[in-house]
């Protein structure tokens, strides 16, 4: 089976839907097929410094990389689509990757041209809270162009029955296939215990008004009322105004001393920050799936996530964490709880990992994502 995954970009800086697309790669070229990825250099407001337009070999898996051009937001690349035109008919199968974003439009079309099928994961761009944010734009865009290419799919690919049931009110007519993201097993060195009778909050993921930080800020206030001060650590990059405003907010809230910003982090830098931590916090306004949640369970760390994160029912019924609303009090009075029970965030951790060991192991969802390109292959 000769698959082509398509995707806006696959640098790290963008979060999740980029994090996750290599190990899932991976996974499904060590299963035997051969897999293929066409996407451009975008990194933020830079260029990944990769060779252009020719094979690049990671781990048995080609890579072929495409220059921006402008509108550079959109991720619009001529070289890509000239590429696309000419390759996508020797495919069996493309998988394509986000909405909204040119490389998903040029996609679409060749394949439907070539008489390839195709299946397309929203990466939660169908949401509500998603469409509202740009939402004139957003709507001609879905009428004129992704409403189709979401409606002759294969299929759609959702992370979370969270996206799912949002997916199906949208009455496309493809079918909804629910396939989680994975996460690498952790070994991590054993949790650390707080000496010093500080608690350790971290936040990893992409800084915008999306995650819901201002919440978070604003319950770390209520919690000072109780005379309970953790300490949060901000990790991951955004936005350089959004950033500066949570600064401004911190400051007029007296939590500078309580608050701290680490940037991006991968790699051993990030492995470190979740063995040093004692909770993990994600308050998103919304979420189709939440990756780095599922990382931190995997490091054995217990979780406070709001009702809007895609794996917060999992997280619910397995007891690896809390699910609180997306309100301030609601953040405090989760953290006040696990705050004032170690035993129980040690429990919650060990119940995370048993989460991940069962549902969200790379094994068990290659063997899902092949099971669903052979349907649509022998459909």
């Amino acid at each position: 089976m000769k698959v082509l995954h398509v995707i806006p970009s696959v640098s790290p800086i963008y979060g999740g839907p980029s994090l996750a697309i290599r190990p899932m790669i991976f996974a499904l070229r060590k299963r035997g097929l051969q897999v293929d990825v066409a996407t451009t250099t975008a990194d933020g407001e830079k260029e990944l410094n990769v060779p252009l337009g020719t094979p690049v070999d990671e781990g048995g898996v080609r890579y072929f990389y495409f220059p921006r051009q402008f509108p550079k937001w959109w991720t619009f690349s001529w070289p890509l689509t000239i590429w696309l035109s000419q390759n996508v008919g020797g495919y069996d199968l493309l998988h394509i990757h986000a909405l909204f974003s040119y490389p998903t439009l040029s996609a679409c079309h060749f394949a439907r041209k070539a008489g390839v099928p195709y299946l397309l994961r929203p990466l939660g761009t169908m949401s509500s809270w998603s469409l509202s944010q740009k939402r004139v734009r957003k709507g001609i865009y879905y009428h004129l162009w992704e409403r189709e290419n979401l409606s002759k799919a294969s299929a759609i690919h959702a992370t979370s029955q969270f996206e799912a049931q949002y997916l199906e009110h949208l009455k496309l007519g493809p079918q909804i296939r629910v396939i989680p993201l994975g996460v690498e097993p952790a070994d991590l060195l054993q949790r650390r215990i707080s000496s010093n009778g500080v608690t350790k909050l971290l936040f990893l993921s992409r800084l915008n008004a999306e995650k819901g930080l201002s919440l978070l800020i604003e319950s770390l206030a209520f919690l000072r009322k109780s005379e309970i001060r953790p300490h949060l650590t901000i990790a991951g990059n955004g936005n350089p105004q959004y950033l500066s405003q949570l600064k401004k907010e911190i400051r007029h809230l007296e939590l500078s001393s309580q608050v701290e910003f680490v940037g991006f982090v991968e790699g051993e830098k990030k492995a470190r920050l979740f063995n040093e931590s004692d909770i993990f916090i994600l308050p998103s306004n919304h979420e189709n799936f939440g990756l780095a949640v599922a990382e931190a369970m995997a490091a054995g760390l217990p979780v406070v996530v709001s009702d809007q994160v895609g794996i917060s029912a999992e997280i619910r019924e397995y007891g690896a964490g809390l699910v609180v609303s997306c309100a301030p009090d609601s953040i405090a009075r989760g953290l006040e709880r696990l705050i004032k029970a170690p035993s129980l965030r040690t429990q919650m951790g060990i119940e995370g990992k048993r989460l991940v060991q069962e549902k969200f192991s790379w094994d068990k969802i290659t063997s899902q994502l092949i099971e669903l390109y052979q349907e649509i292959l022998d459909g």
